[in-house]
């Protein structure tokens, strides 16, 4: 029976094609994941740049808010100093009044 099939060709024609089209496709399908790749580090390289900018204005904006509020506790702590200088001045004055005040009241 061997013997029937020693004469045949066998076709290596559409062996051929059906390699090529795998080649084809394989190639095209590495051709669209290297766009895609490319693609994607483009938009990577944007978002990251644009979201550095992003984050240094909001550095920028909260530095200026944190000068803005050490100025404040700055103007605030001067404020209470004075406060409390007025407050043992008058404290001092009050003493004073009644030390005198009562001086002449105590019997001698």
């Amino acid at each position: 029976m061997e013997d029937i099939y020693v004469n045949v060709d066998y076709d290596k024609s559409s062996d051929r094609r059906l390699y090529g089209a795998v080649v084809l496709c394989l190639g095209l399908l590495s051709l669209f994941m290297l766009v895609g790749l490319i693609v994607l580090g483009v938009h990577y390289y944007n978002s990251a740049h644009s979201a550095a900018a992003e984050l240094a204005t909001i550095k920028c904006n909260l530095t200026e808010l944190l000068q803005d509020y050490e100025d404040k506790v700055s103007s605030l702590t001067e404020q209470r100093d004075q406060l409390i200088d007025r407050l043992n001045t008058t404290t001092e004055e009050l003493n004073k009044l009644q030390s005198e005040c009562i001086k002449p009241l105590c019997p001698s």
